[in-house]
């Protein structure tokens, strides 16, 4: 990993965080069933003054649980709702006919992921990047069972895949081209160059640059099967097309990999980020995946731990703080001044263990600014409370009905340069109401979606790309 990045000056800390700048709710088209809504949202610079997000699509109040359809890609030039021509289907759910009397199957598309050289970005040493206005985007795919619009994640001839897309934009349209398919299980996985790992499942945040390529924190499973794993996948463009060409392990775990449904959520670690720390310093972050239990001393489940990048091929554990978030998504990013923060909802011993009466207890989201040495985190910063803020969610009210719950996750952050010329951090994060793994059918509310809001600093912002102008 290159970090002949510029030094930038001491961070002079995180504020505050912006609430209800700007919440994109409802995607412009209508679904045949149900009600459309975004949820989980990834920023990245498109051009020179342009943001994109890559804005996941849920389809509310339908009969089954976690019913998502793809991703638009909308393009800003500021934090306003888009206007018309701003928005890019990226990914849609398929229905494949069955044959021969078998049931229909449902390819469900989960949250598009994408790395992107942004249009008219140059090199450090100002020549013209030779892949600007492409990139990559990865994400989950799951084959059902599909009888009479249902589905279930449960069902054991689940099938997982991970997609790979190429991306283009020239100034005015914004493409994405499926250019593989790859099984997460045994099979054909998406294998990484020629090292003996393939990827198991993608990240939780942007991929980040790094001379001309793109890193992107993954799980990884051996090519064996022998070994799980979470580090940083290098993706680099050749021959026209961008795939991953190597791989630096962070943590690894012997033993086999997990099979069947869903394998990401009995590895050790889930759902990586990475960011570049004001030094050029990498840092890793990962969800630990123990579930549903008391919190104890060797409780990953709700430990906020940070990696740091120490030279080829070595990783330090910088930042081990127990007891600090429930078992939930958490996330590392660094602001627009290089003030570093961790993203998730705060521990409560109410609701631990989760259950129906307790629900997942995510209606908080905190942020952790880390310090200055990056061996600890600050005092939380409040971001959304959404019982405070909104009171109870909405229900249908039936007799016998799991209680929903407002949940505020999946937060991750990403530093553009908009129509003002201003570089700053925007926060990407979803808002949505729930039964705990249930079927949904309360239509949503008006707070459901993809809210995007700015992480305020003191100090000056740095560019993470580099413009003519």
């Amino acid at each position: 990993m290159t970090t002949n990045h510029p030094s930038a000056p001491s961070p002079t800390g995180i504020t505050h965080v912006t609430r209800d700048r700007l919440l994109l709710s409802a995607p412009p088209d209508r679904a045949a069933e149900g009600v459309l809504r975004y949820a989980v949202g990834f920023p990245f610079q498109a051009g020179p003054r342009t943001m994109g997000i890559m804005a996941m699509r849920t389809i509310e109040a339908t009969p089954n649980y976690g019913h998502l359809d793809g991703s638009d890609v909308i393009l800003l030039d500021g934090l306003a709702p888009p206007r018309p021509g701003q928005v890019f289907a990226a990914t849609r759910n398929e229905v494949e006919p069955g044959v021969g009397g078998a049931p229909a199957r449902l390819i469900l598309k989960g949250p598009l992921l994408g790395g992107f050289v942004p249009l008219g970005a140059l090199r450090a040493d100002g020549s013209p990047h030779p892949h600007a206005g492409t990139g990559f985007g990865i994400g989950q795919a799951q084959r059902f069972p599909f009888i009479d619009g249902r589905f279930s994640w449960g069902d054991p001839q689940r099938i997982d895949m991970n997609e790979v897309y190429q991306l283009a934009y020239e100034g005015k349209s914004f493409t994405t081209r499926l250019s593989r398919r790859d099984m997460q299980n045994s099979g054909e996985p998406l294998r990484i160059g020629d090292t003996d790992w393939a990827v198991l499942t993608d990240s939780f945040s942007t991929p980040i640059p790094d001379g001309d390529d793109l890193l992107l924190a993954s799980i990884t499973a051996r090519m064996d099967r022998s070994a799980v794993g979470v580090g940083v996948v290098r993706w680099a463009r050749r021959g026209g097309a961008w795939g991953p060409v190597d791989y630096d392990p962070v943590e690894v775990t012997q033993g086999p990999v997990p099979e069947g449904p869903n394998p990401k959520e009995r590895c050790p670690w889930m759902e990586p980020s990475l960011a570049r720390d004001a030094d050029g310093t990498l840092l890793l972050a990962a969800r630990g995946a123990d579930t549903f239990h008391d919190a104890g001393p060797g409780a990953t489940g709700y430990l906020l731990r940070v990696w740091r990048w120490a030279g080829v091929g070595r990783w330090e554990v910088a930042v081990d703080a127990p007891t600090m978030r429930l078992n939930s998504p958490v996330t590392v990013s660094v602001a627009a001044d290089g003030s570093a923060y961790l993203i998730s909802n705060p521990y409560d011993r109410a609701f631990i263990p989760e259950t129906d009466q307790t629900g997942r207890g995510r209606e908080k989201m905190v942020l952790w600014p880390l310090n200055t040495a990056r061996s600890g985190v600050l005092p939380a910063l409040q971001v959304r409370d959404c019982l405070g803020e909104f009171g109870p969610p909405p229900t249908l009210g039936a007799a016998g009905q799991v209680p929903e719950k407002w949940m505020v996750d999946h937060a991750n952050g990403g530093t553009v340069r908009l129509a003002d010329g201003r570089w700053r951090h925007v926060l990407c994060y979803r808002i949505c109401h729930y039964p705990r793994y249930r079927n949904h059918g309360t239509p949503p509310s008006p707070h459901n979606g993809c809210a995007v809001e700015e992480v305020v600093t003191t100090g000056p912002a740095r560019g993470v790309w580099r413009f003519a102008e």
